[in-house]
C-alpha cells in the first residue's frame, strides 16, 4: 500500500511537471498574445485546452510515469486533431443550417427527457407503496413462478490439497453466524473462494458457474451440505433456504422487478395526464393558441 501511494505521488508529480513544461512553452512563447493562458497546454481553432481540463479527462491514478507521458501526449494530439477537423468541417459543410436544426431538436428532446425523468422520480416512483407492490405480486402470481431453483446459503471451494480442508468441511456442515468469520479467515489462508449469500437469494445456476465441479441440484436439501471433490478442488454448498422450479419467487427476490413494472405502467398514465393538463392550461391562459 505504501509503495502504491509513493508511486501515485511520483506519477502525479511527473505528470504535473510535464504539463507545466508544455504550458510554459505556450505561455512564454505567446505571452503578449494570450497573457492569461499560463495553464494552457494546447490551442487550436481559437479553443484552449488547459491543465485542469486535461486532469479532469485523464485518470492517472493507475498509470506509471512513462505511461502517463505517453497518454498525455496522445490526448493532446487527439484534442488538437479533433478541434482542427471540427473547424475545417464547419467551413466545408454546406448544410450547416440543417445540422444546427438537428442539434436543436436533440437538445429539445434531451431537456424534455431530463425534466420528465425528474417528474417521474418525484411523482411516480416515490409514490409506489409496498402495499401496491404486494398486491400486484399476488394478483399476478403466474408471472413469478420459478423456472429454476434459487437459494440462500454458503458456498465454498478450496484446493483439495489445502491444509485446513477438513476443518473447513466440518465448519461448513453447520455454518452458523458464530463460525462464519472462522470460515472466511481460513478461506483466505487456504486460497479458497468463499461466498456467503444467506441474506439474499441467488440462482443456483449462478453458483454453479463459479465452480468447476458439478453439484447435484436435485439432491439438495435444506440444512444439509453437498460436497463435490476431485484431486484438484473440494467444493461445499450449504443451503439455509431453497425454492424449486414451479414455486413462487419470494417477494423480496422480485421486489425491484415489480417496482419497475409499476413505474412503467404509472409513468405512461402520469405523463399522458400531465401533458394534457399542460395543453389545456396553456390554451386557457392564452400562453398557446390554436388556429385550426
Amino acid at each position: 500500500m505504501l509503495f502504491d501511494i509513493k508511486t501515485n505521488i511520483c506519477t502525479r508529480a511527473l505528470v504535473i511537471g510535464s504539463i507545466m513544461l508544455v504550458g510554459f512553452c505556450f505561455s512564454s512563447c505567446d505571452k503578449l498574445k494570450h497573457p492569461i493562458l499560463e495553464t494552457a497546454v494546447a490551442e487550436a481553432g481559437g479553443e484552449v485546452l488547459t491543465e485542469q481540463e486535461l486532469f479532469n479527462m485523464i485518470d492517472m491514478s493507475y498509470v506509471s510515469g512513462n505511461d502517463s507521458l505517453r497518454i498525455i501526449d496522445n490526448y493532446i494530439k487527439e484534442w488538437i486533431a479533433n478541434t482542427v477537423i471540427y473547424e475545417e468541417a464547419q467551413r466545408s459543410i454546406p448544410n450547416q443550417g440543417e445540422i444546427d436544426s438537428l442539434v436543436e431538436v436533440y437538445r429539445h428532446a434531451l431537456v424534455v427527457y431530463g425534466y420528465e425523468s425528474q417528474l417521474i422520480k418525484d411523482h411516480v416512483v416515490s409514490r409506489i407503496s409496498k402495499d401496491q407492490m404486494i398486491q400486484f405480486y399476488h394478483e399476478n402470481a403466474l408471472m413469478f413462478r420459478l423456472d429454476e431453483p434459487i437459494a440462500k446459503g454458503v458456498f465454498l471451494i478450496v484446493p483439495s490439497s489445502a491444509p485446513d480442508v477438513q476443518v473447513l468441511e466440518t465448519l461448513m456442515e453447520s455454518p452458523s453466524e458464530s463460525n462464519l468469520d472462522i470460515i472466511e479467515s481460513l478461506s483466505v489462508k487456504n486460497a479458497a473462494k468463499f461466498e456467503f449469500f444467506n441474506n439474499h437469494w441467488l440462482f443456483l445456476s449462478d453458483i454453479q458457474k463459479k465452480c468447476p465441479l458439478m453439484f447435484d441440484f436435485d439432491a439438495l436439501s435444506l440444512g444439509g451440505m453437498q460436497v463435490q471433490r476431485d484431486s484438484v478442488y473440494s467444493a461445499f454448498l450449504y443451503l439455509s433456504e431453497l425454492k424449486k422450479p414451479g414455486e413462487m419467487q419470494p417477494f423480496e427476490f422480485v421486489e425491484d422487478r415489480i417496482r419497475s413494472i409499476l413505474t412503467e405502467q404509472k409513468k405512461i398514465e402520469f405523463l399522458r395526464d400531465y401533458r394534457l393538463n399542460l395543453y389545456e392550461d396553456a390554451l386557457k391562459s392564452g400562453a398557446a393558441k390554436r388556429y385550426k
